[in-house]
């Protein structure tokens, strides 16, 4: 394995010192509720399985009082 010193990299490159990354993007915090981007997008879909599961019941119950009601007739 070869190290090039900073004199050999092309000018078009940015020398190695220049560049810093600090962690992910999903671990930044949302600044109004201090949750991480992965907490908010957790809570986004509960809140939307909880609405579908609340839908899907209120469905099956109109079927349900649908098909008693053409039974009794």
């Amino acid at each position: 394995m070869q190290i090039f010193a900073l004199s050999h990299i092309p000018a078009q490159l940015d020398p190695p010192e220049g560049v810093l990354y600090v962690g992910r993007m999903s671990a930044k915090k949302h600044p109004k509720t201090g949750k991480s981007a992965q907490e908010t997008r957790e809570d986004r879909l509960k809140a939307a399985l909880k609405a579908n599961i609340k839908r899907r019941k209120a469905q099956a119950k109109a079927r349900a009082t649908e098909a008693a009601d053409k039974d009794q007739s």
